[in-house]
């Protein structure tokens, strides 16, 4: 009884791990595919600027900032910690 039991439990374990392993397999498969479709997409508009047009330098402005903060609050917790 008890070895019916677990044999029935491991089976059911492997037909999970099976579709699991499947379906993040079929993901994966999915992202190539989709990132190779829009690499060619790209090649395909002409060429790549390298210059930052004004969304980017905001973005690098966000960037700063939000790292200052983080900063400040790290060292005002380290600060207000009683070692």
């Amino acid at each position: 009884m008890l070895l019916r039991y677990f044999s029935f439990h491991l089976l059911w374990l492997q037909l999970v791990s099976s579709y699991l392993y499947k379906a993040i397999r079929e993901k994966m498969v999915r992202f190539i595919l989709d990132a190779d479709e829009w690499i060619q997409s790209q090649k395909n508009e002409g060429p790549v600027t390298r210059k930052w047009n004004q969304d980017d330098y905001i973005f690098y402005q966000s960037i700063l900032t939000h790292s200052e903060y983080c900063n400040n609050a790290l060292i005002g917790s380290i600060g207000e910690s009683k070692f």
